[in-house]
């Protein structure tokens, strides 16, 4: 203990010393800067004449406000003065004499006026009995003329008297307002000198505050650092605890467990509730109040041989494969017949979705693009085809036709010529299939045709109607894929041409989103058959077990395709 107060009063002096001998040497320049202050203060006001300090300097600048006052109001007197002056030199200008206050006031002028009045009137009578030489209308004449030379006159000196009156008022205004001016000047100087006087006061105050506060302060420290520590007493021996009192790694790990945890609930709870995607097959049927025709797998989860059968031209292979050809080929085939197989359950559905018999015309809609509806629609029909029903597809989007290049034809006549007169519908029939081996009845296609600058107005015409009436006649089953809705409103006209619409539905689309186009299609009159629900992950197991039903291995398709002939022919 004592050791450490020795120590600490060690530690002191020497900041002590250090700041000692810092403050001495501020003190040194400081002093410098006070002489040095007062100097400049003391040869300011040798050369100004400055006896005080400007600021305190009250008499001086009272007596400077007096006179000032003063000047100003006998300048105010002067012009006002001047301006009567003016005033009545205005009328002395424009001849008014008799209106001037001080002929108005004149004695002579005012006693004067009836004596010439009367000498007038005497005159004017005896002019009008008597002529020039008779010689009282002579003597009346002349103290008339007598009686207006003295009334001119007193008029002249009077008009005189306001001019010289005038020019004096000028003067006295003009001699007033430069010693206003000179004295402002004055005013003006000597608050400058009194302003530099001032600043110069306040500077030499100021260093002299500095040198006694840092005179204070040197002896402070010089107190400080001799005096013992006083303040420090010791209570008790120091005693090293047995553990570490931080980090608790135990009640650290404890609590970050517990709030990651909680963290992680909450964090999946919010994606729960902003997440407004189709989540189970049972959701879908209870939130759009429609049949569930079926679920279709995303094909690039399956394997890795499947995702090659979802390019453009994949189904081609089948609509030509009667007999099997190479290994490279066999294999392409044997893709697209296991994406073809994910479409059969949709085909079933359909064929028995309705009492009464299968509907032979079906569209095919999605809510949005890129939901996979032209690969089901193309799907589809060819697995209607694959019954041996003769089936028609009819790709009746005009804006982003693709149905050609799922099954990879070459562009000809379609349906915008069939719509304006070009062609007739036998000449746009394409045979997309090579099944004549087996009796089947086959796939035919008709296309987009070319494109049209008013799609909607073709699509949702007259003609339209009795072209898909027409061809119905020809065809057991005939699929027309329709643009999507959001992108073309002529797709709700379609809807209304046929007797069953499909709607697609990729699982990624917001619910709300297919439930608004599948009550607008019931609300237009279109006989909804359902709802396919696509690119399902297979291994989501809130649907059914995709990677089990889609996952075959051997198939008996002709066998299987063979049990629906019968009822495709009989509808």
């Amino acid at each position: 203990m004592s050791d450490f107060l020795t120590t600490s009063q060690q530690i002191r002096a020497q900041a002590g010393g250090a700041a000692r001998a810092f403050l001495e040497k501020e003190l040194v320049r400081i002093k410098a800067q006070v002489e040095n202050s007062e100097a400049v203060l003391n040869d300011y006001r040798d050369r100004t004449g400055i006896l005080s300090f400007g600021e305190k300097d009250q008499e001086s600048n009272e007596v400077a406000r007096v006179r000032m006052e003063e000047l100003d109001k006998a300048l105010t007197a002067a012009q006002d003065e001047r301006i009567k002056a003016e005033a009545e030199m205005q009328l002395v200008k424009a001849g008014a004499y008799e209106s001037l206050p001080a002929v108005v006031s004149n004695q002579m002028i005012q006693n004067s006026r009836p004596d010439i009045d009367r000498l007038q009137a005497e005159y004017a009578e005896m002019a009008a009995k008597y002529n020039d030489a008779y010689p009282p209308l002579r003597e009346v004449k002349a103290k008339l003329d007598e009686a207006q030379g003295r009334f001119s006159k007193e008029l002249a000196a009077i008009a005189h008297a306001t001019e010289r009156k005038y020019e004096a008022a000028q003067q006295s205004e003009k001699d007033l307002e430069a010693k206003v001016e000179d004295e402002r000047r004055r005013d003006f100087a000597r608050n400058d000198a009194s302003l530099q006087d001032a600043v110069l006061a306040r500077e030499v105050d100021a260093n002299r505050e500095i040198y006694e506060a840092v005179l204070k302060r040197m002896n402070e420290i010089s107190v400080n650092g001799s005096a013992p520590v006083s303040n420090i007493d010791l209570v008790e021996q120091a005693v090293p605890p047995p553990l570490p009192s931080l980090p608790q790694k135990m009640k650290a790990l404890l609590i970050a467990g517990v709030g990651s945890a909680l963290f992680g609930v909450a964090l999946a709870f919010l994606f729960e509730q902003f997440d407004d995607r189709i989540k189970s097959a049972d959701e879908l049927q209870a939130y759009l109040r429609l049949p569930e025709l079926a679920i279709l797998p995303d094909f690039t989860k399956m394997n890795g041989r499947l995702a090659q059968a979802m390019s453009d031209g994949g189904l081609a292979l089948l609509c030509n494969a009667g007999a099997e050809g190479d290994v490279t080929d066999e294999r392409h085939r044997r893709n697209a017949l296991d994406t073809l197989e994910a479409y059969k359950p949709l085909r079933n559905a359909l064929l028995y979705s309705r009492a009464g018999g299968a509907p032979k015309t079906i569209l095919f809609i999605s809510a949005v693009p890129l939901e996979g509806k032209t690969m089901t629609a193309s799907g589809t029909a060819l697995a209607f085809a694959q019954t041996g029903a003769r089936t028609l597809l009819i790709d009746a989007d005009l804006r982003r036709p693709r149905c050609h290049k799922v099954f990879n034809t070459c562009p000809g006549p379609g349906l915008s010529e069939m719509l304006v007169g070009r062609v007739e519908p036998w000449q746009a029939l394409r045979r997309l299939d090579d099944w004549s081996e087996h009796d089947y009845q086959g796939l035919f296609f008709v296309g987009a045709g070319r494109p049209v600058p008013n799609p909607g107005e073709l699509l949702t015409s007259m003609r339209m109607f009795e072209t898909v009436q027409q061809l119905s006649e020809d065809f057991d089953f005939t699929i027309i894929d329709a643009a999507p809705y959001a992108s073309a409103s002529d797709s709700l006209g379609l809807a209304t041409m046929v007797e069953g619409v499909v709607v697609v539905a990729a699982v990624e689309t917001p619910k709300q989103t297919i439930r608004d186009a599948c009550q607008r299609l019931s609300g237009a009159g279109a006989k909804v058959l359902g709802v396919v629900l696509n690119r399902v992950n297979p291994r989501d197991t809130s649907f059914i077990n995709l990677s089990h039903r889609y996952g075959y291995g051997q198939y008996g398709s002709a066998a299987n395709d063979q049990m629906y002939i019968s009822t495709a022919a009989s509808d």
